[in-house]
């Protein structure tokens, strides 16, 4: 995935917990078979931009769902010519 919007995710805000919200999409595409091995998911600031939420929401349930092994986390930095 891009630092495009995320078409696939529409957080409830009244319902709360959107950290779990995250998780639980996520777990179920990947359950679904439609985020596959070694896919790419959004960075944490793309995706936090892209839902309109804090960047540390993202960082926790992605660092949840690395724990719960179902994605593995690679952290990188922009390069020199990106900033």
């Amino acid at each position: 995935m891009t630092s495009q919007a995320v078409t696939w995710l529409v957080l409830d805000r009244p319902q709360g917990d959107l950290e779990g919200q995250l998780c639980r999409a996520i777990r179920e595409r990947v359950r679904a078979g439609r985020l596959g091995a070694g896919e790419p998911l959004p960075s944490t600031r793309a995706l936090a931009l892209s839902l309109g939420i804090a960047r540390s929401t993202v960082v926790q349930a992605y660092e949840r769902l690395r724990a719960e092994g179902y994605v593995c986390l690679l952290y990188t930095s922009p390069s020199p010519r990106d900033r």
